[in-house]
């Protein structure tokens, strides 16, 4: 807890609280007057929990002091300026609580007591996105998990892995080189500033991160023209002296690809 670093509140079913004791965690009790299945939670600046509930939407606590007991629980649903009553998860970034949606990242407004935008990551994305998981390493690097229609498959999602980092004071957004992992994100643990873990499905991917090429960069189109033509013609045996035999057909056309 913010106040108590000493103690910890965790969800699960219900709420439960520890305490670490000679540098070990031992529970301590149930917190009182609430139930229900939760996965994420956080602590506000004021000392209030947020807890997300991904089929009934976002709730608000407050405990006694003695922490051991709920005294004030309010729901947050579409009717309070979410995009909708589902698919919504709390995260902490930048010290700041923000909600992912259906439709982007949210925050809560004291002064309106409704979710808006949040400003901070507002005009990171065109169109709507779907953000089903948000993590900030150490080092700063936000990480999310995208779920987006599966163009393949009829009433289908998939998942892709992507990058927030502020660069020269702005955010931009990496995605390409994480395409890898698309639809088996099962976790994001970014271990050290240039190692990231991603659990999927088939088991745990390491990304090095110190690799500095920019995928977002705009390919000369020449140069695959000279790799792949190398690579015919050593597979077809051609020599050197040989009148080259065009295969521009197969290989575009543009400045860059």
């Amino acid at each position: 807890l913010k106040n108590n670093p000493e103690y910890l509140i965790a969800a699960g079913s219900g709420l439960m609280l520890f305490k670490i004791i000679n540098g070990k965690l031992e529970f301590l009790h149930t917190i009182k007057n609430f139930k229900g299945d939760y996965r994420h939670i956080e602590e506000d600046d004021d000392g209030t929990f947020w807890i997300s509930e991904r089929s009934k939407g976002i709730i608000h606590l407050t405990l006694n002091p003695e922490k051991d007991s709920v005294i004030n629980e309010v729901l947050y649903t579409e009717e309070n300026g979410l995009p909708a009553t589902l698919n919504n998860y709390v995260y902490k970034v930048n010290n700041r609580i923000v909600f992912t949606t259906e439709n982007g990242i949210y925050s809560f407004d004291k002064n309106l007591n409704k979710f808006v935008k949040d400003q901070e990551f507002e005009d990171l994305w065109e169109n709507e996105i779907s953000i089903t998981k948000l993590y900030q390493a150490e080092n700063g690097n936000i990480w999310f998990k995208e779920e987006l229609d599966d163009p393949r498959i009829k009433n289908k999602n998939h998942w892709e892995l992507g990058l927030i980092k502020k660069i020269n004071g702005k955010y931009e957004i990496q995605k390409k080189p994480f395409l890898k992992v698309r639809n088996k994100i099962n976790s994001i643990n970014q271990i050290t500033d240039n190692k990231l873990l991603v659990g999927t499905e088939a088991g745990f991917v390491i990304y090095d991160l110190e690799n500095t090429k920019n995928f977002e960069e705009p390919y000369p189109a020449y140069r695959s023209r000279k790799i792949m033509l190398e690579v015919i013609r050593k597979a077809f045996n051609l020599s050197d002296f040989e009148k080259e035999i065009s295969f521009d057909r197969l290989f575009p056309s543009q400045d860059y690809i």
